[in-house]
């Protein structure tokens, strides 16, 4: 099991808190409960709380640094065994070798959380929503993480738990259609989630045509954000999209860590050249990269960020198919919704850990603050309920736990 995440207001004292954010249960549409999440809901107070961080648009789809990128190898698609007989390398970029002189101290010392417009060649920049929603993610993992309670449920709860997380950005997108931006968001917090080592439990799970499937329906998903953007003209160098050559690099470069996941299955689609005919060009699943690449191609793009990203490139198809650009305000040039629809078909039914199988994709079935005391019980290491009664009120009450 990888280390135990912490989320951004971990507190320091004692092994859970319930820690109180003010906005979480105010009212309007930009803070409403999902209908996704159960009435006493962990994982629902986090949204919540999320939600209201971005109530201010202008706050929210700024731009702030980020010092490093938390699990960036150079060397990722080699073995192990090469990496560590290659520890010495001396041709690391400057960028790396610069930022390795220091630790991350959440912006005390280094560059995270200032602005970006005042570092303008720092490469590494999120929107605060989407750096909110990223650590949003590590809360939701945290919660369905048996052994942070001390309980044993199945082998792969926690696996699982991770894939009902990312399902849980399908439906973020989604559910934010008419708001680019906060799709943005989702976008940056997808790659953020999937580039560290937060999601490892996923890819240990019985499923691995799910494990396939989700890699590849972010990457496709990633690829109608950006047919959106190119909708809107918002592809071009100077784009107030501020960070799109360095997301867009983080995808590229995902495809490249998760080869082994990519390499199970070539599914292939036909997609619509959007030329006003009924063309079609081949699109290969797995082979998302090669047509976030001709997106940056097409529109002088500058890849940035990652370490490594131009070797990366080097493998991909350089003359990878775009659908022509959508002048519908509201298309879907890369069938998203086909897409999303087969995958809910195929992918929404595992184990819930007490009664028995799912029946939907994403929720809070695995997230452990959803299950009755009585459950926690009878899966708990000493028998007793891991959470206690101030911690079970401040739940009901809207608070957000965080887990230490």
């Amino acid at each position: 099991m990888p280390p135990k995440r912490s989320a951004s207001n971990t507190s320091s004292s004692g092994s859970k808190k319930a820690k109180v954010d003010s906005d979480a249960r105010s009212g309007g549409p930009r803070t409403m409960k999902s209908t996704r999440w159960s009435r006493i809901s962990g994982s629902g107070n986090a949204d919540a709380a999320y939600k209201s961080s971005i109530e201010d648009p202008v706050k929210a789809y700024s731009y702030v640094c980020i010092c490093r990128l938390p699990f960036d190898d150079e060397d990722d698609r080699k073995d192990e065994s090469d990496r560590e007989n290659e520890d010495d390398r001396e041709n690391e970029d400057d960028r790396e070798a610069e930022t390795s002189k220091s630790s991350c101290d959440a912006g005390k010392t280094c560059l995270c959380n200032k602005p970006a417009a005042e570092h303008p060649n720092h490469p590494l920049i999120l929107s605060n929503a989407g750096k909110s929603k990223w650590f949003t993610q590590h809360t939701f993992l945290d919660l369905r993480c048996p052994d942070a309670f001390n309980m044993y449920t199945f082998n792969d709860h926690e696996g699982y738990g991770a894939l009902e997380v990312v399902q849980n950005l399908f439906i973020d997108y989604v559910e934010a259609f008419f708001d680019w931006e906060e799709q943005w968001a989702v976008c940056e917090a997808t790659a953020m989630i999937y580039m560290s080592d937060a999601l490892a439990p996923l890819n240990s799970i019985d499923d691995s045509a799910a494990v396939y499937a989700t890699l590849v329906l972010a990457g496709r998903t990633f690829l109608a954000m950006l047919a959106k953007l190119e909708h809107l003209n918002l592809l071009k160098p100077d784009s107030e999209v501020k960070n799109l050559g360095f997301i867009m690099a983080l995808y590229i470069k995902l495809a490249a860590t998760e080869d082994s996941i990519l390499d199970l299955d070539d599914v292939t689609d036909e997609i619509k050249k959007n030329n006003g005919t009924d063309e079609t060009f081949t699109f290969v699943r797995s082979d998302f990269p090669s047509h976030i690449l001709a997106y940056a191609k097409k529109y002088n793009i500058k890849l940035v960020g990652p370490t490594g990203i131009d070797e990366v490139i080097e493998d991909l198809d350089d003359g990878a198919e775009l659908p022509e650009r959508d002048e519908k305000p509201y298309g879907d040039p890369w069938n998203l919704d086909g897409a999303t629809k087969e995958y809910v078909d195929r992918h929404s039914c595992y184990h819930d850990g007490r009664k028995g199988f799912k029946t939907r994709i994403g929720g809070d079935a695995l997230d452990i603050t959803t299950w009755s005391s009585a459950d926690r019980k009878k899966k708990s290491f000493d028998g007793k309920d891991p959470l206690g009664k101030e911690e079970r009120d401040a739940i009901k009450n809207g608070l957000v736990m965080s887990l230490a």
